[in-house]
């Protein structure tokens, strides 16, 4: 996947837009990839600011830890 489809496909998970096969692909470049982890960040303080709340939580690998563990999560359920 190239960088900027890697980015739209970011943009449409923050959008809650993307489809499950792009939600696993971002997951998988933000372990790889430092720079799309850095921009994952960006995109999550900017909607933070964007809704004028306070982060819950530390912005950088944890958020990517935890929605990695709720998709696997969801992944293991029964349909």
């Amino acid at each position: 996947m190239n960088r900027e489809a890697l980015h739209e496909s970011l943009s449409a998970v923050m959008d809650n837009e993307a489809t499950g096969l792009e939600v696993r692909r971002v997951l998988a470049s933000t372990r790889q990839d430092s720079s799309i982890r850095a921009t994952w960040i960006r995109y999550q303080i900017a909607r933070t600011a964007m809704h004028r709340q306070l982060p819950p939580v530390d912005l950088g690998q944890d958020m990517v830890a935890a929605v990695s563990a709720a998709i696997a999560a969801e992944e293991r359920e029964p349909v």
